[in-house]
């Protein structure tokens, strides 16, 4: 569950789409209200105790503050509950959404206090302990291991005054048969800190324990058996390997102080041979000539979580929202696919089947898909046999029907798109009427609106978003290849970006400029937020936070700088200049209905992206039922209802969280391996092995230019938007990036220039790129790879490319812009 929602805003369905006035929620939790209500939105460390004391573990008592007090009533608040407690001596302890989670630890990156026994030393540890998400070492950490933290809590525990403490390991981390032990005397912070060697005991093959070092005076061999007895108790409680603190006191009672996850799954799969078994399981189910196309998900930012993927997939299914809308624009489009989806996922990325896409164009033809620079097809003779001739009257006749349809009927399109987006913004206000409180549902009744929302979004609410881009590409092509004859293929490609940067008007670009306006004027923020909160960094992963989840803190109240273009129009100039006489009428027609079109697009994602966070609210919720959090999104839709399924029947979870924990670690070795925009599994090898080229080894790169200009800045590479004050930003930033989409307005508004990996002309990144007047280079596969933090580069809007300092002399730079 995310760990910044109010349960108001979680519990309400189509309620995200309005904002909560997150400054009203109760600023502490205590542990029993947190296992009552199945609250993973206060962290690991925090969720995982309370589960443990409802339990009936001996756990200190505890409460979790998800905010810094910020008035006098807070205070009191929480010093009456000391009060109540007795005043007894207080540790304060981080407890963030990400962290004790079995993909990083986060040891040591965030601020504990111990020792607490006065109003003003509570105060300040508070308040250092909410700060320490933002010390350098947290972030460094953050960033090398490519994990982001959601909201901050602090965890404020009553301190046990121990004669021993330790940790249990369920499984040894070293890579042993069983459990270990270790044990020192006192406080724990002097073995966790690596201050103390401790005394250890593992468990023997025989079953016995064996002991590295002597124990300490006072040790007692039935103090081994409490902690050992209870820390397998955890490991069952929790459903996963676990890491257990753990305290003796010095009457001799046992005390778990914190459980989480054994962070050393990760590190036990080999890199390598992670990368090699998934390419054999390509090379196994695939010939040696298929083609993906990552392309179509360029503003899939990141690696998309399996619950992400598995719905998408569905929209690219036989009967999803893809195929009808090839089908409304006249394509064949009947094929049965082999794998029931042309989306698969190669090395964790979404990606389209090429090869299984073709067909559903025209059938069976002489032809295959080349996506760049953008999709269309290439005559291939290998593909040249007696059925294909048999079918090439039928092929022909078809494709003369699509082109003649989609040059033809410009209203009729323009009008469905229109009367199918207003007839979904008729239902999302008639949902926003009648809210419904989540937690009133059955578990039955909410899987079935999951699974029932899952279908409706994958098999209709896409289909009109799917013919506007099938639409909008044809039609750019097309107008592309005519401008082309008159003044070449680089010139018409530059032209056309020249006129999208002055003439189009979308509703992305209209968010942009509220999102600057209510970052710097606090009174639009809630107007903001009731407009756009349903949008959001990263928006296209379900497990990604949304705007109006995150309240104050999505907005940047410093370091913001207008980026608006004022470069006027050269479509007239251009035209009457540069077309000739012929192809003006054309011209004249295509150009606007290109820009209609490219309009239309975004406010169909603005409104598309309602009922897919809906999607999110639900996964939320489904989450905190079964008491596993975010694991759900790392699971796929079938997976999460059979765990809701056997929650009803009583049976073991569908899915063990060490399967969640394996696929966490899968990904982030898949992460850091750069996949062009398409690419053929002949290439996967080199591809896999990270071959560089001599291009790279020379600091110049050549991509795709998507935003016209030049600008000489500072890199700075960006894995999670979530993970980035952009208020430490210098002036010249160059935003570097895998890929981006419309949440990361605040990034753009730093920026001097962008540099992505994927995203075409077309992309989203390239329109509000374009707007905000931001030099941008596309298609530099491997730029977060190659490129540092503090590089100096040059982006060359124009030509497409980027070129480190120094890399070449700038004469030569200048010679070559001429």
């Amino acid at each position: 569950m995310d760990p910044t929602s109010s349960q108001e805003h979680q519990d309400t369905w189509v309620s995200p789409l309005n904002t909560t006035d997150h400054s009203a929620q109760r600023k502490f939790r205590e542990l029993s209200q947190i296992a009552r209500e199945s609250d993973t939105s206060v962290g690991g460390k925090a969720y995982n105790l309370a589960v443990l004391s409802a339990g009936g573990f001996p756990v200190p008592e505890a409460i979790a503050l998800s905010a810094p007090p910020t008035t006098e009533r807070d205070w009191q608040d929480l010093l009456e509950w000391w009060q109540s407690q007795g005043r007894v001596p207080l540790a304060a302890r981080s407890s963030a959404r990400g962290e004790d989670s079995g993909q990083a630890s986060f040891a040591g990156q965030l601020t504990s206090v111990i020792g607490i026994d006065s109003e003003a030393s509570l105060r300040s540890a508070i308040t250092t302990c909410f700060a320490s998400i933002d010390r350098a070492a947290s972030r460094a950490y953050r960033e090398h291991f490519g994990h982001a933290l959601g909201g901050m809590n602090v965890l404020v525990q009553r301190m046990i005054e121990p004669a021993f403490s330790g940790v249990f390991f369920s499984r040894d981390p070293r890579g042993g048969p069983g459990w270990l032990v270790e044990a020192v005397s006192g406080f724990g912070e002097s073995l966790v800190s690596g201050q103390t060697t401790p005394f250890q005991f593992s468990e023997a093959p025989s079953g016995t324990s064996a002991s590295s070092l002597k124990p300490t005076e006072g040790w007692k061999s039935e103090y081994l058996s409490a902690v050992v007895t209870a820390g397998r108790q955890v490991r069952d409680v929790l459903g996963f390997d676990a890491d257990m603190e753990w305290a003796i006191d010095y009457d001799g009672r046992f005390w778990v102080l914190q459980a989480r996850p054994i962070t050393t799954s990760k590190q036990a799969l080999d890199p390598r041979a992670v990368l090699e078994r998934e390419l054999q399981r390509l090379q196994a189910s695939h010939p040696a000539t298929t083609t993906w196309d990552a392309q179509t998900f360029a503003e899939w930012t990141g690696l998309p979580t399996p619950l992400s993927i598995d719905i998408w997939s569905k929209a690219f299914a036989n009967d999803g929202a893809f195929l009808k809308a090839l089908r409304t624009l006249g394509y064949e489009a009947s094929t049965e696919i082999e794998t029931g989806t042309l989306l698969e996922v190669v090395f964790g990325r979404a990606c389209l089947n090429l090869q299984r896409l073709q067909p559903e164009f025209f059938g069976r033809i002489p032809y295959r898909t080349n996506p760049v620079p953008r999709p269309h097809l290439e005559f291939d003779w290998r593909r040249i046999d007696v059925p294909t001739v048999l079918h090439a009257p039928v092929a022909i006749a078809r494709m003369l029907q699509v082109a003649w349809n989609v040059q033809s009927r410009h209203d009729e399109w323009i009008s469905s798109c229109e009367a199918a987006l207003a007839e979904l913004q008729t239902e999302i206000r008639e949902a926003q009427s009648k809210p419904i409180t989540l937690s009133d549902l059955s578990t039955s009744d909410l899987a079935n609106r999951f699974e029932a929302e899952v279908q409706r979004f994958a098999d209709e609410t896409l289909k009109w978003s799917f013919v506007l881009a099938t639409i909008a590409d044809s039609t750019y092509s097309q107008l592309e290849s005519v401008i082309a004859q008159d003044v070449g293929p680089f010139d018409a490609s530059a032209m056309l970006r020249d006129w999208m940067s002055a003439e189009l008007s979308t509703a992305t670009y209209q968010m942009d400029r509220d999102y600057q306006n209510a970052s710097s004027n606090k009174a639009d923020r809630a107007r903001f937020l009731a407009n756009y909160g349903h949008r959001g960094p990263g928006e296209l992963d379900l497990a990604k936070q949304r705007w109006a989840e995150l309240g104050d803190k999505a907005f940047t109240a410093k370091g913001m700088r207008s980026n608006t273009t004022t470069k006027p129009s050269t479509f007239v100039a251009d035209l009457e200049n540069k077309i000739h006489v012929l192809r003006r009428a054309h011209v004249a027609r295509e150009w606007p209905y290109l820009k209609k079109l490219l309009e239309l697009r975004e406010r169909w994602k603005m409104e598309l992206m309602r009922p897919y966070y809906g999607l999110r609210v639900l996964a939320i919720e489904i989450g905190r039922r079964l008491g596993r959090g975010e694991d759900v999104f790392w699971m796929t839709t079938q997976e999460l209802l059979a765990s809701m399924n056997g929650s009803m029947n009583g049976a073991t979870p569908a899915i063990d969280a060490r399967v969640i924990v394996e696929r966490q670690a899968r990904a982030e070795i898949f992460r850091k391996l750069a996949l062009p925009r398409t690419f053929s599994l002949e290439e996967l090898d080199a591809l896999v092995r990270q071959r560089p080229s001599a291009e790279a080894n020379a600091g110049v790169w050549q991509g795709e230019a998507l935003s016209p200009g030049l600008a000489f800045g500072v890199v700075q590479i960006v894995n999670d938007p979530n993970d980035v004050r952009v208020e430490d930003w210098p002036e010249t930033t160059i935003l570097v990036a895998e890929a981006t989409d419309p949440g990361w307005t605040p990034l753009f508004q730093r920026a001097m220039g962008v540099i992505v990996e994927r995203g075409g002309v077309l992309s989203h990144c390239a329109i509000v790129a374009r707007e905000m007047g931001l030099p941008a280079v596309s298609q530099i596969t491997g730029c977060t790879k190659n490129l540092k933090d503090g590089d100096h580069v040059w982006v060359d809007g124009d030509l497409g490319r980027v070129e480190l300092a120094g890399a070449r002399e700038s004469a030569s730079h200048s010679s070559d812009r001429k």
